[in-house]
């Protein structure tokens, strides 16, 4: 690819020379309500200056449209990083509230199987009421 671009930047800037020497002409040009005398390859210069400039802004929004893309790209995988983390917590949320609901339901048939509302030291560094 990259010589067949070379090749026609070459060929380009070779039609663009003998078309600026080649024409002397004189030429009147009307634009935006305005006369303008010029040559032939004034005009012409003209144009390769505008294509340039369209060129220009097409590459500006090609540059934009990639680096949006990109943005876009990146905070899509943040989202769903967020969004399988937040998964997996409400996961290991869900297994710890199980875990302290079976703690919960053993602690308390000790203490009802006891029978005694007030539980022993032992009973109660052992128990539920260790924590309070």
């Amino acid at each position: 690819m990259l010589p067949l671009g070379l090749l026609l930047v070459v060929a380009a800037g070779v039609v663009g020379v003998a078309v600026v020497l080649d024409n002397t002409d004189a030429t009147s040009v009307s634009a935006f309500g305005t006369t303008l005398d010029t040559t032939t390859a004034g005009v012409f210069l003209a144009g390769a200056a505008a294509g340039l400039v369209l060129m220009l802004g097409l590459a500006m929004m090609s540059a934009g449209a990639r680096r949006r893309r990109t943005k876009r790209r990146a905070a899509k995988a943040q989202v769903r990083e967020a969004r399988t983390e937040a998964d997996v917590l409400a996961e290991e949320n869900a297994r710890l509230r199980a875990q302290v609901t079976a703690s919960t339901d053993s602690t308390d048939s000790t203490v009802t199987d006891s029978g005694d509302p007030y539980p022993t030291a032992t009973e109660a560094t052992s128990g539920r009421h260790a924590n309070r």
